[in-house]
């Protein structure tokens, strides 16, 4: 059963890109829509990545998350998660980090 629609999944990737960019925290899509599936998230998750990329942004790396199960049976996967990393992610071996870009 889809939790979301296309058009609730837009929206929900153009709220998440606006919220990197202001660095303004919005509520968490899993408290708004707690049916919300894995393959949702990872459709989500790939129209913020077409949206970034377009901008300009490159993907120089992958990360991979919840790999104890233990962590996955608290946050209800059964699997390890995945993301990308960006070249604007990135702060060079020796450089300041910027606390108030994280």
């Amino acid at each position: 059963m889809m939790a979301l629609d296309e058009k609730q999944m837009e929206q929900m990737a153009k709220e998440i890109l606006q919220a990197q960019k202001t660095q303004k925290p919005i509520t968490n899509l899993t408290d708004r829509f707690p049916d919300v599936t894995v393959a949702e998230a990872y459709d989500i998750q790939m129209k913020l990545v077409q949206e970034r990329l377009k901008s300009g942004e490159m993907i120089v790396g992958r990360k991979i998350g919840l790999c104890a199960k233990a962590n996955q049976i608290m946050f209800g996967v059964d699997e390890p998660i995945y993301g990308h990393i960006f070249n604007t992610m990135v702060v060079p071996e020796g450089e300041p980090v910027s606390l108030s870009k994280l």
